[in-house]
């Protein structure tokens, strides 16, 4: 388990919009506590708050004290920033029981150097975090995931990972975490269902590859006969028109 936390916050007694920015002003964190005996609302200092996640991340349990007293462990649900600023301006708790298991996402940091980005091949993650179950006391910091003897082509699934004791994958063990992209492989199997097109013939129509030649035309009552239009051949130039047929003799 990792280094718990101590998040100390005051009672927020005043709600509303107009309230949450006046604190905000003062450099104070409106939050709420979510617990199975009801919610509370607190305030804590932003710098010190902000300070925290950056040095510890979110995936935390942390001792809550509320205007100085022991408020019981608690793990951060959600935080939300400013979509301008990205400063922090909310931020929601869950109570959690050292004896129950909880449910968290927890980041995935591939480690490692896979044996198939040689040669030009590519690392990709699919998966940034990975849903778990654990007790309170298990929960880590992120997954490790070993990407060494990842080859050319190969991937990585959920179930194939090794997970810290105490940790019970939620995601489906079939999702792929990461893989080993070739460079043109996506493109291979479009290129081979691809059907050519044969280039048309001076004033005619394009035939498709292995089509069938276009029927000759009729001759026109009491005249010479038209000369047909040969189909072009697949890959080639076009066919020399057939000759015309010679005029029916006088009796």
């Amino acid at each position: 388990m990792s280094e718990v936390m101590v998040l100390k916050a005051e009672k927020r007694v005043a709600a509303g919009s107009a309230e949450a920015r006046r604190i905000r002003l003062a450099g104070v964190i409106p939050a709420e506590v979510y617990g199975e005996t009801g919610n509370r609302s607190i305030k804590v200092n932003a710098h010190a708050f902000t300070l925290m996640l950056k040095r510890h991340g979110e995936h935390q349990i942390m001792d809550l004290e509320i205007d100085g007293a022991d408020a019981g462990k608690v793990l951060i649900k959600a935080v939300q920033h400013d979509p301008l600023h990205g400063a922090i301006i909310h931020a929601d708790f869950v109570e959690v029981s050292m004896n129950k298991p909880i449910h968290v996402k927890l980041p995935l940091h591939l480690t490692g150097e896979a044996v198939g980005t040689k040669g030009g091949c590519v690392l990709e993650q699919l998966v940034l975090e990975l849903d778990v179950a654990c007790l309170p006391g298990d929960m880590v910091e992120f997954i490790p995931v070993d990407v060494t003897a990842l080859e050319a082509g190969h991937h990585l699934c959920v179930k194939n990972l090794t997970l810290p004791t105490g940790l019970r994958a939620i995601t489906g063990g079939d999702v792929v975490v990461a893989s080993i992209i070739v460079p043109g492989a996506e493109r291979s199997d479009a290129a081979a269902e691809a059907t050519a097109v044969v280039a048309p013939p001076v004033g005619g129509k394009a035939a498709p590859a292995g089509g069938k030649a276009a029927a000759p035309a009729k001759a026109p009552a009491g005249g010479k006969a038209a000369p047909a239009k040969a189909a072009a051949p697949a890959g080639g130039k076009a066919a020399p028109a057939a000759k015309a047929a010679p005029a029916a003799k006088k009796k």
